[in-house]
């Protein structure tokens, strides 16, 4: 192919993948934020590392959820970092929700095109990006599997931002090992290395995936043949170093905190499951089977006649998907090696491992294509024309199947309503978001904060502190943070500690000891009686206290004690973390976390 023919096939491959993913999520990409599930959670956390930031600093605290939680250190950060710079670069033209509408666009095209550089990678032209890309856009999923549901549907899409990268940059250290000169190797592998670094702050599962996928790299580009060992070897751990260096500002600290964050350790299936489940045409739960076999054939085709680059790409999806299984904790004793092994969502690897076998599914095809001109050339028509049956016949089967899948499970279908049953809401929310402005507004007491009661994964809410700057606590779990200390309950003590005034019901749900003094449509505003202000610090026994600087969100809390007795207790209402420090008269003095409520033990 000529230059310019190559060049026109890039760019229609780019403008037809830009145009699924944009058609896909239509009409996020107007700035229309869409609002299922985790993606309020998501907006509120971004908002809030923005308040930070406005400081001067990259991490700090944040008043907006529970006791207080720690910002920009215990959650990746990339993802909130692309919302805040489109927020900062539309000049206050964007507002936070156009922001995030955008940001999210952003994260969800550039899996197709990461696809179509990193297919491109593989030297078989522009097909195997292309059906990977768009097999990775039409993606149906599944909960912890990535694709559609989780991604789009759940919210919950930092991996994939970090999937993305990660690849992108396996890709780059394909093209780094493949130049013929020392400026174009340098270039492509601090591409690699940015990729690698971006992946790192998006998602700590990329140090997993880079530590996994090393050794397939060293092994099937190092080996091939004219290949030299060394050089593969020094550029990959070059790469890596400067990933690692770039991204230590963020990823260091977060490792040192690993003890106040959450563990939503969850196995997935042995071995075994995944193969039968396999056989019975589903590589993963929302794979259809034409695309499993697409994907089988792939990687049969690849291992046989395949180039090393894509070998090295059906090797690291296999690996990748085999490291899913529980066989690969209980077998290894990875636990045993280290305590965060038993801290993963181990069917989270399966979105890690699904680029690599989509690349794997169109490299298979372009291996078939490009023997069956070998053959047609050389007058082996009937082979060539079996060949080219095969190809279309795949492609076919895939299609049609995952076509079906997207329509049973409503891929393309964004919510952007606050209840997609009931549209009523969002004007009812827009007005309840603006009485509480005008309550804050008038309001001389402050430090107060609402609560919303809601099942798991009902979020419609949780973005009330970006539109009106209160703090919000959710009765019930709330994804979409890591921060250890997130109380879950309503009781009324809890609630007197949190310093909740208000509470939001829908459908005339009944508060206790609460009095009804707003209602706007179906939504109701309840006032909790006896509500008094919560200090940051109280003292338990004898003595006098006086808060002489409450400032939490800043990070200070100053207070005088006077005539204290013994077996006296100094209380702060601030959730425990490894930064605060306590000082007495200018000297450090210990501190310990106690609960909130109850007779539970000192930590």
């Amino acid at each position: 192919m000529s230059r310019t023919a190559d060049s026109r096939a890039r760019w229609l491959a780019f403008a037809v993948i830009t145009a699924v993913g944009l058609w896909l999520l239509w009409p996020v990409p107007l700035g229309h934020a869409p609002l299922s599930k985790d993606h309020t959670v998501h907006l509120t956390r971004i908002w809030a590392w923005a308040q930070v930031l406005a400081t001067g600093a990259p991490r700090g605290w944040s008043e907006v959820w529970f006791f207080g939680t720690p910002i920009g250190e215990v959650y990746p950060v990339l993802g909130d970092m692309l919302v805040v710079t489109l927020r900062a670069v539309g000049l206050g033209v964007l507002d936070w929700h156009q922001a995030y509408a955008l940001g999210f666009t952003v994260v969800f095209v550039s899996q197709g095109w990461a696809m179509l550089r990193v297919g491109r990678a593989c030297g078989l032209g522009e097909l195997p990006g292309f059906v990977a890309a768009l097999l990775l856009l039409c993606d149906v999923g599944a909960y912890r599997e990535g694709g559609w549901i989780y991604t789009v549907d759940y919210g919950v899409w930092p991996q994939t931002l970090a999937n993305t990268l990660t690849w992108l940059g396996f890709g780059e250290l394909v093209r780094a090992l493949a130049a013929g000169d020392t400026r174009r190797r340098t270039r492509a592998t601090v591409l690699a290395a940015l990729a690698f670094a971006g992946g790192l702050l998006a998602h700590p599962i990329t140090l997993p995936m880079l530590a996994l996928c090393g050794l397939p790299i060293v092994l099937v580009l190092g080996l091939r043949p004219r290949a030299r060992f060394g050089d593969t070897v020094w550029t990959l751990v070059l790469a890596l170093v400067l990933a690692l260096a770039l991204a230590a500002w963020w990823v260091l600290p977060m490792t040192g905190m690993r003890s106040w964050m959450v563990s939503y350790g969850w196995l997935w299936q042995p071995l075994d499951w995944m193969v039968a489940q396999g056989l019975r045409g589903h590589l993963d739960q929302g794979m259809p089977m034409g695309t499993s076999v697409l994907v089988v054939l792939g990687v049969v085709v690849v291992a046989v006649a395949g180039t090393a680059p894509a070998r090295l790409m059906a090797c690291c999806g296999v690996l990748l998907w085999v490291w899913t299984a529980e066989d690969s904790l209980w077998r290894l004793r990875l636990d045993l090696f280290d305590a965060a092994f038993s801290q993963m969502q181990w069917q989270r690897f399966l979105i890690s491992a699904k680029p690599g076998l989509l690349l794997a599914a169109g490299c298979g095809l372009g291996v078939l294509l490009h023997h069956a001109r070998t053959q047609w050339r050389a007058s082996r028509r009937p082979l060539a024309a079996a060949m080219l049956v095969l190809v279309i016949g795949a492609l076919g089967w895939s299609a049609r199947d995952q076509f079906g899948a997207m329509r049973r499970h409503h891929v393309g279908d964004v919510q952007v309503e606050r209840d997609p049953e009931d549209p009523s809401l969002a004007v009812d929310y827009a007005a309840l978001a603006e009485h509480l402005r005008a309550l804050t507004q008038a309001d001389d007491v402050g430090g107060w904060r609402i609560a919303v009661e809601a099942p798991r994964n009902q979020h419609w809410f949780m973005d009330l502190p970006v539109l009106t700057g209160i703090g919000l606590y959710k009765q019930g779990f709330t994804p979409g943070d890591n921060f250890v200390h997130k109380p879950e309950a309503g009781t009324p003590a809890l609630l007197d500690r949190l310093g909740i005034r208000y509470v939001v019901t829908r459908r005339r749900a009944i508060v206790r000891e609460a009095d009804v003094v707003a209602t706007i449509g179906q939504l109701q505003l309840w006032e909790r009686r006896g509500w008094q202000a919560q200090p940051s610090a109280r003292l338990d026994g004898g003595g006098g206290l006086e808060i002489v600087r409450d400032d939490a969100q800043a990070g200070t809390v100053v207070v005088r004690i006077d005539g204290a007795e013994p077996g006296s207790r100094l209380v702060f209402a601030i959730a425990g973390y490894p930064r605060w420090s306590l000082t007495r008269d200018g000297a450090p003095t210990q501190w310990v976390e106690t609960p909130a409520l109850g007779d539970g033990p000192d930590a």
